[in-house]
């Protein structure tokens, strides 16, 4: 499995999230699917926020649960990580 990582950063209205949606866009265009991404971000405001918009412009024909799934916290990725290596219960 490999993985890149793609950080963003800069102030309120400075086009973050509009990026993200671009970037998700191309590599949809290129067969990457939803199952092949995980978008974090620090609050679950913005990871819901973040799953409207993937489902209104980028994947309108997916289950709403399964974007949300896809766009979380960085400590829901990280609790769900440690919970699939079995490391908690």
């Amino acid at each position: 499995m490999s993985a890149y990582l793609i950080r963003w950063t800069g102030g309120p209205g400075s086009g973050k999230t509009y990026q993200l949606l671009e970037m998700v866009r191309g590599e949809v265009e290129t067969g990457r699917t939803l199952d092949d991404m995980i978008l974090m971000t620090f609050s679950r405001s913005q990871a819901a926020d973040l799953a409207d918009r993937l489902s209104r412009s980028v994947f309108p024909n997916e289950d709403q649960k399964d974007i949300l799934r896809r766009c979380a916290t960085v400590d829901a990725i990280a609790l769900r990580a440690v919970r699939a290596a079995g490391l908690i219960s």
